[in-house]
């Protein structure tokens, strides 16, 4: 199993955060919220909210992600914890092992988010050999498509 976990700093209280993080869900483009102008051109996100409630314990997607026209990932995903306007925690019901957890704590003037990730391939000698790459990759899927998502989202300063 790979481990990953990254902190973000926001001047916005944590509701703010909170409801920042998941407002995609509820006007359902996430492409816009992670991706921006430019990754647009070549990656798009697919999304659907599988259950009616598109926030909240037992909430359910499925996402499709494609570069260039090509599907690279497909999977759905559950919230298995949910505290509002702090802790949320997804699991990969289909297409991978994968747990997501974020966490927004009250900092100072500001907020907290706590990204943690938790991916396994199956074999443990792959996860070994994987790690360097996977954590590369999520941290800067965190550093620039979360905290960028986030930012606009919140109306700061990049």
């Amino acid at each position: 199993m790979t481990r990953f976990r990254s902190e973000l700093t926001f001047d916005a209280d944590k509701t703010r955060v909170f409801n920042a993080l998941h407002h995609y869900k509820h006007d359902r483009d996430p492409n816009a919220f992670f991706l921006g102008p430019w990754l647009l051109t070549f990656v798009d996100m697919q999304f659907e909210i599988l259950t009616e409630n598109p926030v909240g314990l037992g909430a359910t997607y499925a996402w499709a992600i494609s570069v260039l026209g090509r599907e690279i990932l497909r999977f759905h995903e559950q919230i298995i914890e949910w505290k509002q306007d702090e802790l949320v925690v997804y699991r990969a019901v289909s297409g991978w092992d994968m747990e997501f957890r974020t966490e927004v704590l009250e900092r100072d003037a500001g907020s907290l988010l706590i990204v943690e990730i938790n991916i396994t391939f199956g074999h443990p000698l792959l996860d070994r050999i994987l790690r360097p790459f996977v954590q590369f990759g999520l941290g800067k899927v965190c550093q620039k498509l979360v905290e960028r998502g986030l930012r606009r989202e919140l109306g700061l300063a990049s």
